[in-house]
């Protein structure tokens, strides 16, 4: 497999000014905010690589925490996103699909079915050279989800549908780049325990849903090698009361797969959108 190059493209959503020595982002007349943690030349420099979409090199060569602070605090809101310089050249993405738990034929009919029909996307069997992994868990414990997780080096996205009536999906992962199924399971895990779910949850008799959405994101890592609105987020949606819900998810410092090398300390939270009021059934 190639090596990943990582790269920043701006979204069509956002832009950036520079006025007065100062950085701004904007995503309209109604929405402005500006950036004030930089020097004016640093600004500048900043916004001349946004223009000229080499922000990756920026960052690739800052020394500058606060610079990097800002290019961090602009793709987690969106302003920018990563993507894998190579997939972007691609016309054709191979995805495949792993099951934690057991497996959903029919999400995995719906899928081979789409990809049939499409030119660009193409579904495989082998799980280890797609260039992008869906990984669905159905039936077991969020911690089977971990077991070899260290040895996948390419982008992967999660769906969760091991609940009743709540459907996840999220993050996007770019191993090494952005926050990971470690930090995200590890936050959930430390805060809420790691129950045995059924053996056929009720929220995977919405396959449809589920194979529409997962295609819905392969399409977008198609276009621009990302899927933007889901690196280092987790999307979820409640189908008794249809609400949805987005939560950030950070690299943790005791990480086992991020920061292998440090001690595993700390908590963290993370607010389950299943969570019952009052914790009453």
């Amino acid at each position: 497999m190639e090596k990943q190059i990582f790269i920043y493209e701006n979204s069509p959503q956002w832009n950036m000014l520079f006025e007065d020595g100062k950085l701004l982002a904007t995503k309209g007349a109604d929405e402005i905010y500006l950036i004030e943690e930089l020097a004016d030349k640093d600004s500048e420099i900043l916004y001349e690589a946004y223009k000229n979409e080499k922000i990756h090199e920026v960052k690739d060569g800052a020394t500058d925490e606060k610079i990097l602070a800002v290019i961090s605090k602009l793709e987690k809101a969106g302003v920018i996103y990563k993507k894998d310089a190579n997939i972007a050249l691609l016309k054709l993405v191979n995805f495949s699909v792993s099951w934690i738990g057991n497996p959903n034929q029919k999400i995995l009919n719906l899928l081979e079915q789409f990809s049939k029909n499409s030119k660009q996307i193409h579904f495989g069997a082998d799980v280890n050279t797609p260039d992008i992994l869906i990984m669905i868990r159905t039936s077991a414990k969020l911690a089977e989800t971990m077991k070899d997780y260290g040895k996948i080096k390419y982008p992967h996205l999660f769906m969760d549908i091991a609940y009743d009536h709540t459907l996840s999906l999220g993050p996007l992962v770019f191993p090494g780049e952005t926050a990971c199924l470690g930090c995200f399971i590890g936050r959930v895990t430390r805060s809420w325990g790691d129950a045995e779910p059924p053996k056929l949850p009720n929220i995977g008799n919405s396959q449809e849903l589920a194979a529409s959405l997962i295609l819905e994101q392969i399409r977008a890592f198609q276009k621009v090698g990302s899927c933007p609105e889901l690196i280092e987020k987790v999307w979820t949606f409640n189908l008794v009361d249809l609400t949805t819900k987005t939560d950030n998810i950070f690299r943790l410092p005791w990480c086992p797969v991020c920061y292998p090398d440090k001690p595993r300390e700390g908590l963290g939270s993370f607010e389950l959108p299943w969570k019952l009021k009052n914790n009453q059934l």
